[in-house]
């Protein structure tokens, strides 16, 4: 047999047995396993070869064109961003102008005979990649085009996927994937919003939930906590993909990408917009009344906080991803905000409903830029927050102030220098904090 394979020419399994295992085979006699092994390569090696030609088409043409219900739950609006403050050095020139930005309208679609794709925001129909009605693959990369998965054609009007068959067939069932589910930020902004929103609607309360599996276990605790109705959930593995015959799916009430071509391409100039990054306010308070339900009668040592530095170290814990950045010289961050009454406290270290009630009743966040912020979608009435963040060519702070501002919340930044040796990309790069600056602040923003 493997005489017979190494000397056919259009065999594609020579190529493989040449390169893994042929010293194998001549050493001992593990031929059965050797060909199982074989045969599993190959199979992988020509399902990464197979790409499928998809025209791309937006989430609301796809249903419009073929005649797929919806219903509107929440309608968009325009949000005017005032001009944004920095306590920095003067040599800091961050874009400052005030901007308006349109946040998307919800709605719930009902599709018939079409595939998910786990850790994308994507649907695929026979011809077409749906894609959420806001994304620019001109500025942004999916989560497929990150991983090499994906190739568009010069225009962007067509791509070419890397195939898999379907691992699972559904009857029926609501579909809460996304390409950042396991970010707590797009988690609780993005996901858990479409949970609830079904969960208002009384004729899908029994259906089935598909979710990423790779999310982690302590995302997985906050979605045990919200399934309220014991629905089943389908946990789908990155890149497997689930024919679904009736598929309910709500549209995503925030626009957060993944990662910007910018950051990647030397040849893009397209920059990042500020007005990219929107949230639907009114899906964020019905995560927030929500939570009050569930969590609002629960007394925890955080209830009474008004004031608080969320100190993070973690990059990951327990297959959350946190942040990618740090600031490097924190503890002389932490004494100064000491010294103005704040709580020191490591957002990692608390339960769900912890942080719910830590935020319900806050008044003043002070952090880092990272996931944890996203709490502020908890807070009742109007709050101070302080952005802390590296200062470089380009940087775009819109996705906390339009957040902040679309809530309702004063949103100011203290800007320091960046390690430039630390990562590659300038959004990930650990920074320094000059605590003269952000002693200004502090005292400007706490008297």
């Amino acid at each position: 047999m493997f005489k017979e394979i190494a000397e056919n020419k259009n065999n594609p399994l020579r190529i493989i047995y040449k390169k893994y295992a042929k010293r194998l085979v001549k050493k001992a006699n593990l031929e059965h396993r050797v060909v199982r092994i074989l045969f599993k390569l190959i199979k992988i090696e020509s399902n990464l070869k197979k790409k499928k030609k998809y025209g791309l088409i937006s989430l609301t043409d796809y249903c419009a064109g073929n005649s797929c219900k919806s219903k509107r739950i929440f309608e968009g609006e325009r949000i005017h961003i005032p001009e944004l403050v920095f306590y920095k050095d003067k040599a800091y020139k961050p874009d400052r102008t005030p901007y308006f930005i349109v946040t998307p309208e919800v709605c719930i679609y009902i599709i018939d005979n079409i595939n998910v794709l786990a850790r994308t925001d994507f649907l695929f129909s026979d011809n077409y990649l749906i894609h959420p009605n806001n994304f620019d693959p001109h500025i942004e990369l999916c989560t497929l085009e990150q991983f090499g998965r994906i190739k568009y054609d010069y225009s962007y009007k067509y791509a070419y996927v890397l195939e898999s068959i379907p691992c699972i067939e559904i009857p029926k069932a609501v579909s809460l994937l996304g390409g950042g589910s396991g970010n707590y930020a797009h988690f609780i902004t993005e996901v858990l919003p479409r949970l609830i929103i079904i969960d208002s609607h009384e004729e899908y309360s029994e259906l089935p939930i598909i979710i990423d599996g790779w999310i982690g276990e302590p995302i997985q605790n906050i979605l045990r906590l919200f399934n309220v109705n014991n629905r089943k959930i389908i946990y789908l593995d990155v890149w497997k993909k689930a024919y679904v015959e009736n598929l309910i799916l709500v549209s995503l009430p925030s626009t957060s990408p993944q990662e910007f071509r910018v950051n990647y391409d030397n040849k893009s100039d397209v920059s990042i917009s500020k007005d990219v990054y929107t949230f639907n306010k009114n899906a964020l308070k019905a995560v927030s009344f929500y939570s009050q339900k569930l969590f609002g009668n629960i007394n925890t040592p955080y209830s009474g906080v008004k004031k608080v530095y969320l100190t993070r170290k973690a990059v990951f814990k327990e297959s959350i991803q946190y942040n990618l950045r740090h600031i490097i010289n924190e503890d002389e961050v932490i004494e100064v905000f000491k010294r103005f009454d704040f709580e020191i406290i490591d957002i990692t270290t608390l339960s769900f409903p912890e942080q719910f009630s830590l935020f319900k009743n806050i008044k003043f966040v002070a952090a880092p830029l990272g996931a944890a912020i996203a709490n502020i979608i908890f807070s009742k009435g109007e709050i101070n927050i302080l952005g802390l963040a590296a200062y470089y060519d380009g940087a775009n702070y819109s996705y906390f102030t339009n957040m902040a501002e679309s809530m309702g919340h004063n949103i100011r930044y203290v800007l320091g220098s960046q390690d430039t040796k630390s990562h590659e990309n300038p959004m990930h790069r650990n920074y320094n904090i000059n605590t003269t600056y952000l002693e200004s602040a502090l005292n400007e923003l706490c008297n």
